[in-house]
């Protein structure tokens, strides 16, 4: 599992990721995943991602192998989520050259 990350880091990604484009959200969501998993509450709060599971589709569908795993995750409030997808890339698209 990825580490917590720190304020300073997150005031930071908060601040660098201001384009609400799908094509920005899709970005910023394979670059979340390529440094590691991410669940749908980080993506949303941490890379502004307002529907992760239309992003990851989307990305799936560009050939990316993604996989969705179940958990509970506390949101930034201290609650408790049940169910909470976590999404973990296997493999990017191969390019077509």
């Amino acid at each position: 599992m990825k580490k917590a990350t720190r304020p300073e880091e997150q005031s930071r990604l908060r601040k660098a990721n201001t384009s609400t484009a799908t094509a920005a959200q899709e970005q910023r969501t394979l670059t979340a995943l390529m440094a590691g998993s991410a669940n749908t509450i980080e993506l949303r709060h941490l890379h502004n991602v307002m529907q992760p599971a239309a992003r990851v589709k989307s990305l799936r569908e560009q050939g990316h192998d993604i996989r969705t795993i179940r958990e509970t995750a506390t949101d930034q409030e201290g609650r408790a989520h049940r169910g909470v997808a976590r999404y973990v890339l296997l493999k990017l698209a191969e390019v077509a050259e």
